[in-house]
């Protein structure tokens, strides 16, 4: 064997080595680790437990809500009366079928709080919306897609 090759015997290696069963107690440092890792204060926070306010933090940031309604599809309101969505968003309309994507119209339905029309009974939404698909399901419906 060339001088520059070392046997490392299961001894010398978990003697020189972390142990998987030590669980990182091993370290003789664990804030250099964690520096040399690159991780910041966020590694040691006890996520998940009374003592961690992050995801509390997370949830209410104004920032999170932000990045949430620039995703398409992602609709972060609650409002029942809500005219305009992110784009990428899709919706089932009821009242009518719509061929595969030809454009409508879409209105908040005038007569409850829960569903989306194409007569012209409420409010209209915003943006261009693409018809998808229809069903015929005890009614006629369309999913429709917000495309700009």
């Amino acid at each position: 064997m060339p001088a520059s090759q070392t046997i490392i015997t299961a001894e010398k290696g978990d003697a020189r080595y972390l142990l998987e069963s030590s669980n990182l107690s091993d370290l003789t440092n664990t804030s250099t680790a964690r520096t040399n890792l690159g991780l910041g204060t966020l590694a040691t926070q006890a996520e998940g437990t009374a003592g961690s306010a992050f995801r509390d933090n997370a949830a209410n940031d104004a920032r999170f809500a932000a990045l949430a309604d620039a995703w398409p599809g992602v609709y972060s309101g609650s409002s029942s009366s809500n005219l305009t969505f992110p784009i990428g968003t899709t919706l089932l309309v009821s009242d009518a079928l719509k061929t595969r994507s030809s454009s409508a119209l879409i209105y908040l339905s005038g007569d409850d709080t829960f569903s989306y029309r194409f007569a012209t009974s409420g409010s209209p939404l915003t943006g261009t919306w693409c018809a998808r698909g229809a069903a015929v399901v005890g009614g006629n419906i369309t999913e429709m897609e917000r495309i700009a």
